[in-house]
């Protein structure tokens, strides 16, 4: 488990504490008593459809969030880093269920805070619980509008157009030439809606056209001209 100096620090990276002082976040922390919980490496957090009435957020580790289809395939809905925050949607709906499974991809700390103390704030009514609502609100919009970009990803025509708007998605969250692969192939394809062979052969074409570069895991975008006027059709 990590204590409540070690929590703060690592949440300060989250936007739902933008804005707030480390020692304002230990406060916080406090008054929400946060309850931890390890999640090993494929075991699952949460079942889709399960009650849900807290937000979370991860401190260590990585959890994977998707559906699986009537035919049994995986739809993959996000991947999860350290500090971001899952669960807001569900936490904050009216049916209050989650939409997805909730799977650790590594062992995982995840903490999380009911959403009630969010919204119903203490008696003190400081100015950092303020903020704090503040940012998630916008960290709800910025959620829809990745909602929609996703859509927007699955619904572009080819395959090359699909992994060539991920790939720019991926490189500007890096703020770097190169980018590291967020997700295995399998994975990718599952976001995409796609067969694993499929991506694994787009790419190797791609790379064989001079678009892109990788070194294992890291892809670096060689020409970026053409990777943007394929994202844009």
């Amino acid at each position: 488990m990590m204590d409540v100096q070690g929590m703060a620090k690592m949440l300060k990276g989250n936007h739902l504490f933008h804005g707030i002082d480390v020692v304002d976040i230990v406060h916080l922390l406090r008054c929400f008593e946060p309850l931890q919980t390890k999640v090993k490496r494929g075991d699952f957090f949460a079942y889709h459809q399960d009650a849900n009435t807290s937000i979370h957020l991860l401190l260590r580790g990585q959890v994977l969030l998707f559906v699986e289809t009537k035919e049994g395939e995986r739809s993959i809905r996000g991947l999860v880093n350290p500090p971001q925050m899952f669960g807001e949607v569900a936490a904050f709906g009216r049916d209050k269920r989650w939409p997805v499974h909730v799977q650790a991809k590594k062992d995982s700390l995840i903490v999380s805070i009911p959403a009630h103390k969010l919204v119903y704030r203490c008696t003190m009514g400081c100015k950092e619980h303020n903020q704090m609502v503040y940012n998630m609100l916008e960290i709800l919009s910025d959620k829809a509008r990745g909602l929609n970009r996703q859509l927007e990803l699955v619904s572009a025509g080819s395959l090359r157009q699909k992994l060539s708007t991920l790939f720019l998605q991926w490189q500007k969250e890096e703020g770097l030439s190169s980018f590291t692969l967020k997700m295995s192939i399998q994975e990718t394809a599952d976001y995409l809606g796609v067969a694993r062979p499929s991506v694994s052969r787009e790419l190797s074409h791609m790379k064989r056209d001079g678009l892109i570069d990788a070194e294992g895991k890291v892809y670096r975008i060689v020409n970026q001209e053409e990777i943007e006027r394929l994202a844009k059709k």
